[in-house]
């Protein structure tokens, strides 16, 4: 940080605005380093940084456009892990109806992977344990 012009000057200037007009300039880079850190936060999902800022930016009373967005991101970071917990869930349940719900969820959240994979797979043999029951 380089020092203020006012300091730089022979005498120096002391006036309360210029104390107040520091402090202003270093609410402002720190406003600007923390929307810098939520975008960047967002653009790699990472769900604890963007708790952690967002804590940040709440204690500065921070409201800006990169606020509502991180919030609105971890919003969905919140509910595509609860998709997937339920997902994870009803497949350890073996249970067809909430497997069939929460796959649904989760398609419709646009989530894929592994736990999709796996999901679709078990409901495939849930249905037809189903389809041979019924036919007894």
């Amino acid at each position: 940080r380089r020092p203020a012009p006012t300091q730089s000057m022979n005498p120096p200037l002391e006036d309360a605005s210029v104390g107040a007009a520091t402090e202003l300039i270093a609410r402002i880079e720190e406003e600007l380093r923390l929307q810098q850190e939520l975008k960047a936060a967002m653009a790699s999902r990472d769900k604890v940084k963007l708790e952690q800022l967002l804590d940040q930016a709440d204690a500065m009373g921070l409201e800006s456009d990169e606020v509502r967005q991180a919030g609105a991101l971890k919003q969905r970071l919140d509910e595509e892990e609860e998709a997937v917990a339920n997902l994870r869930r009803a497949m350890a349940e073996r249970n067809l109806n909430e497997l069939t719900a929460f796959l649904a969820k989760c398609q419709e959240l646009g989530l894929s992977g592994d736990d999709m994979t796996q999901g679709r797979e078990l409901q495939g043999v849930l249905q037809r344990e189903h389809a041979a029951r019924a036919a007894l």
